[in-house]
């Protein structure tokens, strides 16, 4: 009996051995990294440096240099995983692209890109329809031709810009789409893609407001992952559409599902989406006029209609009483009729005339108002007074003046309108349901990955669709099969990928880190060693006890070092992770100053060369400083009537002859002078000059009479007639406090649009070099042709060309106060107290906290016989105790003006990007012993630095700063 239950207590361990080895044969791991022709035992030596002034050797071998690729390259994995599983459609699609017709794809092509589920004897399937007439199938692929034409070209403006809006391009400046531009090259250069200003080809759809880029001018790998997104996306669409009229998901089985999400073509979203965008899209044809307020409406049309105003007998009769009221208010347009395209508004998917008038105008001419319908008195619209005529409407569906339900659409319209919409819904939803057909792709392709560290990362986000591999390649990334076909990655090619994408980067963080490394005793503590190891033990301890909640033990303990760390084992944690990270953040982040003194408690000349420097690009922005105190009035162009000003070079671009055009300008600088008049009127006097604008504004918009003048009211500059024609247009006035929030200085000037900028630092030129110039304690109207304005008579000072003109209208500038900046002369007399004749700068600290032995200081004087010029003490003291987080020894004003003078320079020399660049001098990078490939990237990753100091500009203050043959070599490193 007891040898009977031994034997049955043997098999139930057999039977639980059994089961456990089971159990983790479902979670076992390869723990093996492939390295294909890689010899990691005798690696190849990859880069090479020779440091300029220690004479330094180090050097990157191609084992650790793949190392820190693969950290760093799963995305590319991810791609070229994509690429070979989407090989077929994107091979369509760049078809697709270089075709001029449909007759130059193959049947596979035309397939793959056709919305079909199998091609048959040589008749094509769009939309599950069998189709043989040869003109739908062509304005199919067509239309899809231009879809991802369009989109990759969209794709590559934001990618280039931040942006694809054609209105949002064509308000940038030149010169700050230059900089992106050059910036994005820049980019492409850093991973081996080389690319012209000339490459860059913008073309404008206007119908679309697009900005788009011409990609037939770049090189395929400046877009191929928009391509592969493209490619992912016909294979979504593909499958989406098999699925996209099923109201259940796998019917009849025990996996029935409703479909919610993808059931895309029933007949009420099919009908909804209509009913809101094909039902509405066409052509409004509409007259609309916008007023200030509701008397300027009436006192139009009784101007130009009489007492009788519009002539409601009949539609016609009304259509020409808006006709007569159109051309007299907007006489500068031109004389239009019924017919002309100056009342057309385009309604599409792409753009809606309406709304960029009104939205709420939107409403009332398609929604409020039918053909043939009109307002007959002035109607209060988000505060403005509106008079609408609704002409008539022409609807793309149907070719109808009136909206057609789908239903009432003949029987080959309601047809196509069901294949565009559809389509338009498959395309829009390919995106959000790649991600499903991905992971169903996956489950069918049996997918092995090799590499323990992507296979894990891919596990973690599709674990119910990766089996994990139970084979090892050693030459192989991955593969799988798809349609009986085997592709693969292989190690060597993943190398050169990777290498090209990361390979400059990874070089340069690479020997910055051995080189900071080698200061390790300078930087760091032997228990701050001796505490990292101790966390990497607990880490790995934890790991083992599969405590840790992120990285399960299976992956074993290398592919878990790598993946949390960034590196394959214990030592190489141990030493870039841990030490040599903090060894080059210390090195970059650390400014020696006890090295700029010297034993006789002066500054030392290593100090003397960094000072004179900074000294030279701060000093240099003394001409620079100013402090600017000022309001002004806003002359407003609102043209369209939305309530927002209109830029007045597009405006005057409408008037018809250069007559209209300097009629125009006098009326802006009419109306100029008569506020200007009014504000400086006696009966103001005690007030300041921003409350005389604020209430001028006030009675503007009333049209109240001037008091400067009771024989005219606002409203006779407020609606101007230009000269002898009957053209009339309107303006609305802005009065703004600029200096509520505090003076406007040489940094702050620049977030204003920059002709008000040039027009401010313009007045305070003017302002700082004319003699005795006063400024009333209410403030003076100013200009920088004529300075300040007084009297009644300076009135007629102001012309057009005297007022700053910006996009948003004509600006009347008072100015307040102004100065420049302080003195820096500071002499043993202005040293009242005597306290900054011998100021002793604190450098650091002995170890001995109860003798001041071994302190370390510079005694200096902060005096200074010049005025305008910092001298090296100053700096010194300022820059040492800034950095220190010392309270200032200096005279507060002294102070002040250091801080305006030198904060920029200080920053750039402690910036991280700048002490980048020092080190990749020191370590003699340009020199690097390399193949010309990589050679040529690091050079571009050293420049990338260079252009983030000099912000990009040739002509920067800075530009000298980043020269090799500067010595910034920190004292003890010599």
């Amino acid at each position: 009996m007891k040898l009977f239950k031994k034997v049955l207590s043997v098999a139930f361990i057999g039977m639980l051995a059994f089961t456990f080895t089971s159990c983790s044969n479902s979670t076992k791991r390869n723990t093996i990294v492939p390295y294909g022709s890689i010899n990691t035992s005798n690696p190849q030596t990859v880069a090479s440096i020779k440091t300029k002034t220690t004479n330094t050797e180090l050097s990157l071998n191609e084992a650790d240099f793949y190392t820190r690729l693969r950290k760093n390259g799963y995305d590319v994995f991810t791609e070229e995983l994509k690429a070979l599983l989407y090989e077929k459609e994107l091979n369509a699609l760049k078809a697709l692209l270089n075709a001029s017709s449909v007759n130059e794809l193959t049947n596979e092509q035309k397939e793959i890109l056709s919305l079909s589920k199998e091609l048959v004897d040589g008749t094509y399937y769009v939309n599950h329809e069998n189709v043989t007439d040869s003109s739908i199938i062509t304005k199919y692929f067509d239309e899809i031709k231009e879809y991802y034409s369009a989109t990759l070209s969209k794709n590559l403006a934001t990618k280039i810009y931040g942006y694809n809006s054609l209105k949002t391009y064509e308000s940038k400046e030149q010169k700050d789409i230059d900089l992106v531009v050059e910036k994005y090259i820049e980019s492409m250069a850093r991973i081996g893609i080389t690319i012209t200003k000339d490459q860059i080809v913008n073309k404008k759809d206007t119908d679309k407001n697009l900005v788009l880029i011409d990609y037939t001018k770049l090189p395929e790998k400046a877009y191929y992952s928009n391509l592969i997104t493209l490619a992912e996306n016909i294979y979504s669409s593909k499958k989406l559409f098999e699925i996209a009229d099923l109201e259940y998901l796998h019917e009849g089985t025990d996996e029935e599902t409703k479909n919610t999400s993808y059931y895309l073509f029933k007949d009420e979203t099919i009908e909804s989406s209509y009913d809101s965008s094909y039902k509405t899209y066409g052509t409004y044809r509409a007259i609309i006029l916008t007023f200030n307020s509701r008397r300027e409406a009436l006192n139009h049309v009784q101007k130009v209609l009489g007492t009788t105003g519009i002539d409601t007998t009949s539609k016609d009769t009304a259509l020409n009483s808006y006709i007569s009221l159109y051309n007299s208010y907007y006489a500068y347009r031109g004389n239009h009729n019924a017919d002309s395209d100056e009342f057309k508004y385009t309604i599409n998917e792409y753009i809606n005339d309406l709304d960029d008038i009104s939205a709420s105008i939107n409403t009332l001419i398609t929604e409020t108002l039918d053909n043939g319908e009109y307002l007959s008195e002035p109607r209060n619209i988000d505060n403005k007074y509106v008079l609408a005529y609704r002409i008539d409407t022409n609807y793309d569906w149907g070719n109808s003046s009136s909206k057609t339900d789908l239903k009432d659409l003949s029987t080959e319209d309601q047809k196509e309108v069901k294949r565009l919409l559809q389509q338009k819904s498959i395309l829009n939803t390919a995106s959000s349901y790649a991600s499903t057909a991905f992971k169903e792709l996956i489950k069918e392709s049996n997918l092995e990955i090799y590499d323990p560290y992507y296979e894990y990362q891919f596990r973690n986000s599709y674990s119910d669709y990766y089996e994990l591999s139970q084979n090892f390649d050693n030459n192989l990334i991955f593969k799988f099969e798809v349609n009986g076909q085997s592709k693969s990655l292989t190690v060597d090619n993943f190398y050169k990928l990777v290498s090209a994408k990361y390979g400059a980067s990874i070089i340069t963080e690479y020997f910055q880190l051995e080189y900071a490394y080698l200061y390790k005793d300078e930087y760091v503590e032997n228990d701050t060693i001796d505490s990292n190891k101790e966390t990497i033990e607990n880490a790995l301890k934890e790991f083992n006890k599969n405590n840790n909640q992120t990285y399960p033990k299976e992956i074993g303990e290398e592919t878990f070092l790598f993946a949390n760390y960034g590196y394959n084992s214990v030592d190489n944690v141990l030493k870039y992770y841990f030490t040599a990270k903090a060894c080059l953040s210390a090195y970059k982040a650390q400014v020696i100053f006890d090295s700029w003194a010297t034993e006789d408690h002066n500054i030392s000349d290593d100090a003397t060369k960094v000072l004179d420097r900074i000294l030279a690009a701060g000093n240099a922005k003394y001409s620079e400083l100013f402090n600017i105190d000022i309001d002004h009035i806003l002359i407003n162009i609102d043209d369209d009537g939305d309530g927002s000003p209109d830029d007045p070079e597009a405006f005057i671009a409408t008037l018809a002859n250069a007559e209209i055009v300097e009629a125009f300008k006098n009326a802006v600088a009419n109306l100029a002078q008569a506020i200007y008049s009014e504000a400086i009127y006696e009966d103001y006097d005690d007030n300041d000059m921003i409350d005389n604008l604020t209430f001028i504004v006030k009675e503007f918009n009333k049209g109240s009479a001037l008091r400067s003048n009771p024989n005219k009211t606002w409203d006779d500059y407020k609606t101007v007639t230009l000269g002898n024609t009957d053209i009339t247009f309107h303006f609305l006035l802005t009065a703004e406090q600029l200096a509520s929030s505090g003076d406007i200085t040489q940094d702050s000037v620049n977030n204003f649009v920059v002709p008000f900028a040039d027009y401010v630092r313009e007045m305070y030129s003017k302002a700082s070099n004319t003699e005795s110039l006063s400024i009333d304690s209410h403030g003076n109207f100013f200009t920088p042709t004529d300075g300040k304005l007084t009297t009644a008579e300076d009135a007629t000072k102001i012309t057009y060309d005297t007022l700053c003109e910006t996009v948003f209208g004509y600006h009347l500038i008072v100015l307040n106060s102004y100065s420049g900046p302080s003195s820096l002369k500071y002499t043993e007399t202005n040293d009242t107290n005597g306290y900054q004749k011998e100021i002793e700068i604190l450098i650091s600290e002995g170890d001995d906290e109860d003798s001041d032995d071994d302190n370390i200081f510079v005694v200096l004087n902060s005096y200074n016989d010049n005025s305008k010029v910092a001298n090296i003490n100053q700096l010194f003291i300022y820059f040492v105790q800034s950095q220190n987080g010392v309270s200032s020894s200096l005279d507060s004003s002294i102070n002040t003006i250091l801080k305006s003078l030198f904060s920029e320079s200080i920053e750039i020399y402690t910036s991280s990007n700048f002490q980048t660049i020092l080190l990749l001098n020191e370590l003699n990078i340009s020199d690097i012993t390399a193949s010309d490939e990589i050679k040529n990237l690091v050079n571009i990753e050293k420049n990338y630095y260079i252009n983030l100091v000099t912000e990009y500009e040739d002509d920067s203050k800075f530009a000298s700063w980043i020269d090799d043959s500067l010595d910034w070599v920190r004292p003890e490193q010599k």
